[in-house]
Formats: C-alpha cells, sequence, structure tokens
C-alpha cells in the first residue's frame, strides 16, 4: 500500500499485535482450528512459491538466462556456515516432526522417510524458487533486495505485489 515510502512504523507495529492476538487467540480456543490455520497458511506459502517458479520457468523459456552464464562470479566461500544456517529457516518442521511419533503407527519406518521426504522436496522447491529470481535479478540486485520476491514480483508480473507479500506474511 505504501509502493513509494516505508510504510509508518506504529501501523506496522498495530497491525503485527493484532495479528499476534488473533493467531493467539485461535490457539487458545481450538486445536482443529489451529490446525485449519496452519492448513491455510501452508496452502498460501507453497502457492506463493509456485507463482514463483511458474513465472521463473516462462522466463526460461523465453530465454532470459543471462544471469546464468557465470552463476559463481565473485563468489567467496567465506560465510558457508551462515547461509546453511539462513537455509534452516524455511524447513522448520524437521523440528515438530518428533513430537508426532506417538501418532505414527510404524515410527522406525515412518519418521526417517517423513524427514527425509520433506527435506528433499524443502531443497527442491527453494532450489527453484532461487533459480526463478535470477531469471530477473542479478546477484547484486538480490544481495541488495529487503524483499527478494517483491523486486522479483515488480520485473516480472504485477499482480505478483499483492499476492507475495501475503504469501510471505502468512508463511
Amino acid at each position: 500500500f505504501y509502493p513509494t515510502c516505508p510504510a509508518p512504523d506504529r501501523l506496522v507495529k498495530c497491525l503485527s499485535s493484532f495479528l499476534l492476538l488473533i493467531v493467539g487467540f485461535i490457539n487458545l480456543t481450538s486445536a482443529k482450528w489451529t490446525n485449519g490455520l496452519h492448513q491455510i497458511c501452508n496452502i498460501f506459502k507453497i502457492v506463493s512459491l509456485l507463482l514463483v517458479i511458474g513465472c521463473g520457468f516462462y522466463r526460461m523459456i523465453r530465454g532470459r538466462v543471462e544471469n546464468f552464464a557465470e552463476p559463481f562470479e565473485g563468489s567467496t566461500y567465506g560465510k558457508i556456515t551462515s547461509a546453511l544456517y539462513a537455509g534452516l529457516f524455511p524447513y522448520s518442521g524437521w523440528n515438530y516432526l518428533n513430537n508426532a511419533i506417538d501418532d505414527l503407527k510404524d515410527p522406525k519406518r515412518t519418521l526417517p522417510r517423513s524427514i527425509v521426504i520433506s527435506l528433499l522436496l524443502c531443497i527442491f522447491v527453494y532450489f527453484l524458487t532461487f533459480s526463478s529470481y535470477f531469471t530477473a535479478l542479478s546477484a547484486y540486485e538480490i544481495l541488495m533486495s529487503d524483499a527478494t520476491a517483491v523486486s522479483f514480483a515488480e520485473r516480472v508480473w504485477r499482480p505478483l505485489l499483492y499476492i507475495i507479500p501475503i504469501g510471505v506474511t502468512m508463511s
């Protein structure tokens, strides 16, 4: 709503507090509602990622691959640990899989399988997402962007400017 200037700080804090109160109320009220909210948030996140991936594939098909010519140009290996740690954020669900062990019929078989499948799926989806970013943005633009997905949406498809922030917020 504020494309040319930052949103007022007070508005951001009030909206954040309001949303936290709603989520807290839902968590206190009903486990069924909490599960439903969690599923809705996951759907929004996955749809947002799939939209970015779809736009990236479209740009690749159209020949927009100039940023892939020398992908590691100017790279350093000094911050690999930081990058790996940052990679834990998209897959924070690994921590909660062990909590579901009581509900599983064959946990020795099912739990390791679910961990491996979900990790591989998460890696694959985020690899495709970041590859899609490179179809529209250079490495420098990605590093300098405060919100890479929004910068991508500005360049690729304007309707994403309204969808992506909602998907990020709900994740």
